[in-house]
């Protein structure tokens, strides 16, 4: 796990208090009762003074816990993931379907289902990465705990060679749907056109009438740009305590919205 390095708050024009900063994170997050409670909660057992939302840990793993918060059960309902929150969405996660292959992490801003306002240049696209030891690429398949993210994990790919951007998840017992042991999407986060190496812990599961619940319980990412991460697991307080610090080591846009184009 990536040592937590001590940093020295820094006042200015721009900086919000400490309980401004969480409740802003708290009311993008999450509507579970309680959370913004809890987050301040571990932010004064660390003893974090008054940050600024846009202030970020130096080379450091930021990592946020979600608990049961970004959860999909309904078909045609996504959740737009802004995850070093600054203000730009970077992935849209959710379900076209209740079936296996309407489960998806798809790119934010790539033209197969934006509207050309909305698009971004390829330089300013984040990363789906794949886990080709578990099947052919077309799929985002799973990474598990100590498996590394960084240079030269393949991107999920069509069978035409072009990068395939639908974000569809592979929810077999072999990845994402694996029952006994937790499972990874591994991503490359684009921060001002620089790759920060992170993954972030997703559930799928099936129930009896086939249909899908799934989850995106946490997510951790590298502050420095290039620099691989080791899937790991990472203590909740600490990592709650790190995202007040850091301030903005998630901003969720958890509007569920109707996607009906992407079916």
């Amino acid at each position: 796990m990536t040592t937590i390095p001590r940093e020295t708050p820094s006042e200015g024009p721009g900086a919000t208090s400490r309980a401004a900063c969480l409740s802003t994170i708290a009311k993008h997050v999450s509507p579970e009762p309680g959370f913004a409670k809890r987050l301040a909660s571990y932010a004064t057992a660390a003893g974090v003074g008054a940050f600024g939302c846009s202030q970020t840990a130096d080379a450091a793993l930021v990592h946020v816990d979600l608990g049961n918060t970004v959860v999909h059960n309904t078909p045609n309902t996504f959740t737009d993931l802004d995850l070093d929150g600054n203000g730009t969405t970077d992935f849209v996660f959710g379900q076209t379907t209740l079936r296996y292959s309407g489960v998806r992490m798809i790119v934010y801003g790539h033209p197969l289902f934006e509207p050309p306002e909305e698009r971004l240049p390829a330089g300013e696209l984040s990363i789906n990465f794949t886990n080709t030891a578990k099947g052919n690429a077309y799929y985002i398949r799973s990474f598990e705990l100590g498996d590394t993210i960084g240079p030269g994990l393949s991107t999920p790919t069509l069978n035409n060679g072009y990068p395939n951007l639908t974000g569809i998840m592979s929810t077999n017992s072999s990845n994402f749907g694996d029952p006994d042991d937790p499972q990874f999407w591994g991503f490359g986060l684009n921060i001002d056109g620089d790759i920060h190496y992170g993954w972030g812990r997703v559930s799928t599961v099936r129930d009896g009438n086939g249909d899908y619940t799934v989850t995106l319980h946490e997510y951790a990412y590298e502050t420095t740009p290039d620099v691989p991460v080791t899937i790991a697991a990472v203590p909740e307080a600490s990592s709650l305590a790190l995202l007040a610090i850091g301030g903005g080591g998630l901003a969720l846009a958890a509007r569920k919205r109707q996607r009906s184009e992407l079916q």
